[in-house]
């Protein structure tokens, strides 16, 4: 029978008709209706004695005139009226006397003549009261009632306050002749007067709510109120409110509730039996059932089904749970078979392989993530902007770009810098991917750690210029021997006779010479930022032609080749001068038994514009054949043997060409020598424009109010001097934190001369400071390392750097230049 019909239509039928039904009717019955019913005709009842409350409340509300009518009329108080009558003093104790005899509700009595001062009064509270009352509203109110014949005017009733809970009673108290004498007053406590009224459960109210008297019950309370009113006082609207407990209104009712539960209860023992009858028919098959899917789950979908005995709609289930194990299954093993290489190649690339979707999303992230990134691929997955956090702020537009320019077939590199404690660089291939039906899926990126490669680059480069100092090195210090021999020995002359300045003269120069050495030195050796300026480059073939000359050997010269015309372009003039000496040393390694290189500079005017500039270096070496021609500029790729090159020198110089807009070409034959040619876009020389103040004579610094900073004592003390001869009112200071302690007391700072790099606080970060207190103070920067001078000015506007070593004549110029506006040459 229950495979025919089925026991779930069954159960559920009975389950509605035995328990849920008859429950919800009587449950809403009871609370819609029965409990509404009840407590409206509790609220009634309340009402009722809340109106039988109130009407006695008015009573005693009206009980404290019977008082200041009696007042009003003993013989003391009409004596107070009558000049000459008692004195203060007398009636202030027949105000008492009078005070004690009456209830302990009345709390005040006091008479005030017809002007409103105060006569006399008694207060059992003894808080103050107005000597003065001719304008209070009460005093007021009490005169203007019209008076009655025989000597007593109406009770004018009033609240004396909110906060003390009083009611005040005044009336006029009147002559024989019914003129006013004076005004009687009577204040009652409010609490104590409907005390017998008041109480648990019956509140007497305000306007607002605000209880006055009696103490409201805990509890959830069914209520009902009345208006209390008070004579004289139509604006005030009180209410005596009486409650009962909402317990007490409900007992009948929840009385019916139990019984009803109880019915209910019986109900649910007889479904309990049919569920239990049901529980071994329907229940234990769909328990071995469910049992028999989880050991599935848990061990695989291999082994079949247990065979499940029971009601038809629970066989049908396990039919249909077989057939879909078995189709799972058949899936799983296609599925597994067609992944697998995708799983190792995605699993096992050493690169960090990412497919982001159009919207953003990352759709897949390669586990080597982990070792380039030090984040896991779930990490990715779950936070779509966690690549790009990872990247350097300064990077981040470049990658952007690249993202936006990539298309399906053209794919984009990037190189950035990953975000951390370490500079890390990634190189970043991305490119646009499509579906099989022609859809975008965003896009395909492949993303590798070169930090190694760009590390081996900078030191492969860094070692070049190393080299090329050790082989400067013995030439230049033969002549820096020679130029402190002559600084020496000039010294020596002077000693002797002061008055030969020429030697002085000749000192100086040589002085200058080794600046300049000293100068070519530190940019051979330092790595510094590129400052592309108006350049020389004539004379600055001119300067490395002399270098050279002194280090390659005696069996090379040089040959000049420099055009009339100026050849001006806008580059760096240290990276210029580095292209030109890896140029000139390659046609020196071209000729190992010497010869002479050409050096040359011309100037190709264009048909209606700007012109070109062109720079070559040649050789009469051994040449080259076409393939070495093909792969000159490539990295690494040299022609010398091992330990002699390191590939690099042509590559870089070719950057730093194009770098600066223009293109580097080779012409070369084997046995007819090479000719490398520079081409860079030309410019116009640049010009300091002379203004009236920097016109002035040298020596023109009369009243100006400098500090100078530097840790060099001699130095600071020789630069002072110098200042001081020209009318400058010069202060010192060792370093940057004695200097901002000696401009904060300084009445006045017209320029400040600070060296870059000094102990305890910087000059850039002294000037920041010093403006800070002072306003924006020019500020000479004085530094012997040419890498501080992009630093300093870009750091500090209105600005300037002066290198060391500098004549006080040079200190001068710089200083005129920088107040007048122009900065230093």
């Amino acid at each position: 029978m229950l495979r025919r019909v089925g026991i779930l239509p069954a159960l559920i039928g009975l389950t509605l008709t035995a328990i849920c039904l008859p429950s919800l009717v009587l449950a809403v019955w009871l609370t819609q209706r029965a409990s509404s019913e009840v407590l409206a005709r509790a609220q009634d009842a309340a009402s009722s004695q809340a109106a039988a409350s109130a009407s006695a409340a008015e009573g005693q509300l009206a009980g404290p005139v019977q008082h200041l009518l009696w007042l009003a009329l003993t013989p003391e108080v009409q004596s107070m009226l009558v000049p000459g009558g008692q004195r203060a003093a007398a009636a202030e104790a027949a105000l008492d006397a009078f005070l004690q005899r009456q209830v302990a509700s009345l709390q005040l009595v006091a008479v005030y003549d017809a002007a409103g001062r105060l006569v006399a009064a008694a207060d059992r509270t003894k808080h103050p009261l107005a000597q003065d009352a001719h304008d209070a509203p009460w005093f007021v109110g009490a005169v203007s009632e019209i008076a009655i014949p025989g000597g007593l005017a109406p009770v004018h009733i009033a609240v004396a306050g909110q906060e003390t809970r009083r009611l005040r009673y005044a009336c006029a108290l009147l002559r024989p002749d019914n003129a006013i004498g004076g005004v009687a007053l009577v204040e009652a406590d409010l609490p104590e007067l409907v005390a017998g009224i008041c109480g648990p459960g019956r509140l007497l109210l305000d306007g607002q709510g605000g209880l006055l008297a009696g103490r409201p019950l805990d509890g959830a309370v069914v209520g009902g109120s009345a208006p209390v009113r008070i004579r004289g006082q139509p604006a005030v609207h009180w209410r005596l409110q009486v409650e009962m407990p909402e317990d007490e209104a409900l007992a009948g009712l929840r009385r019916t509730q139990t019984a009803l539960a109880a019915a209910t209860l019986v109900a649910m023992l007889c479904a309990a039996g049919v569920a239990l009858w049901a529980v071994r028919v329907v229940a234990r098959p769909l328990s071995e059932l469910a049992e028999n899917v989880r050991v599935l789950r848990r061990d695989g979908l291999d082994r079949p089904l247990p065979e499940v005995h029971g009601p038809r709609e629970t066989i049908a289930i396990a039919g249909a749970v077989e057939e879909l194990r078995r189709e799972v299954l058949q899936r799983n093993r296609d599925l597994a078979e067609k992944t697998e290489h995708l799983r190792v190649v995605a699993e096992f690339a050493a690169d960090w392989e990412l497919w982001l979707a159009p919207d953003g999303r990352c759709l897949h992230c390669s586990p080597s993530c982990l070792g380039i990134a030090g984040r896991p691929a779930g990490d990715f997955l779950r936070d779509p902007g966690l690549l790009w956090s990872l990247v350097d702020p300064r990077d981040l537009p470049e990658l952007r770009a690249a993202q936006a320019a990539a298309t399906l077939d053209v794919p984009q590199v990037a190189q950035w810098r990953l975000r951390g404690s370490e500079v890390r660089w990634i190189e970043h291939v991305v490119r646009r991917v499509r579906g099989n039906d022609g859809e975008d899926r965003g896009w395909r990126a492949t993303l590798r750690d070169i930090t190694a490669r760009r590390d081996l680059e900078q030191r492969l480069r860094h070692a070049q210029r190393v080299q090329e100092i050790g082989r400067l090195a013995g030439g230049v210090a033969h002549d820096v021997n020679n130029l402190l021999a002559v600084i020496s020995g000039q010294a020596e002359m002077l000693k002797r006779n002061p008055e030969q300045i020429d030697r002085l003269d000749r000192i100086l120069t040589a002085v200058g010479r080794g600046g300049g050495l000293t100068r070519q030195l530190l940019v051979l050796s330092r790595r510094q930022a590129s400052d592309p300026t108006p350049t020389d480059l004539a004379k600055v073939l001119r300067e490395t032609a002399d270098l050279l000359t002194r280090t390659m050997g005696e069996n090379l010269a040089f040959d000049l080749a420099l055009g009339e015309k100026p050849v001006w372009a806008e580059c760096d003039r240290t990276e210029f001068g580095q292209v030109v000496m890896n140029l000139a040393i390659n046609a020196r390694d071209a000729m190992p038994g010497g010869g002479r290189i050409r050096l040359g500079a011309s100037r190709v005017d264009g048909p209606s514009g700007p012109y070109w500039c062109e720079i070559e270096v040649s050789d009469q070496g051994t040449g080259m054949d076409e393939a070495t021609i093909e792969r000159i500029f490539e990295p690494y790729f040299t022609t010398k043997g091992v330990g002699k090159g390191t590939g690099l020198g042509l590559a870089i110089a070719q950057a730093i060409v194009e770098g600066s807009g223009g293109t580097l070409a080779v012409r070369s034959a084997l046995g007819r020598g090479t000719t490398f040619t520079i081409r860079l876009p030309g410019c116009e020389p640049a010009v300091v424009t002379p203004t009236e103040y920097g016109l002035r004579a040298l020596r023109d610094l009369r009243g100006l109010r400098v500090l100078l900073a530097d840790d060099s004592r001699p130095l600071c003390e020789l630069l002072a001097e110098t200042l001081e001869a020209t009318g400058a009112v010069v202060s010192t200071a060792r370093d940057g934190q004695e200097a901002v302690e000696v401009a904060r007391h300084m009445p006045g700072l017209d320029l400040l001369i600070i060296d870059v790099s000094m102990p305890r606080l910087g000059g850039p970060e002294a000037a920041a400071l010093i403006r800070a207190q002072r306003g924006m103070v020019p500020v000479l920067f004085i530094t012997g390392y040419s890498g501080d001078r992009q630093t300093a000015v870009a750091a500090t506007p209105q600005a300037a750097v002066l290198l060391k070593p500098f004549q006080g004549k040079d200190l001068l110029r710089a200083a005129q230049a920088l107040l007048a506006g122009t900065g230093p040459a």
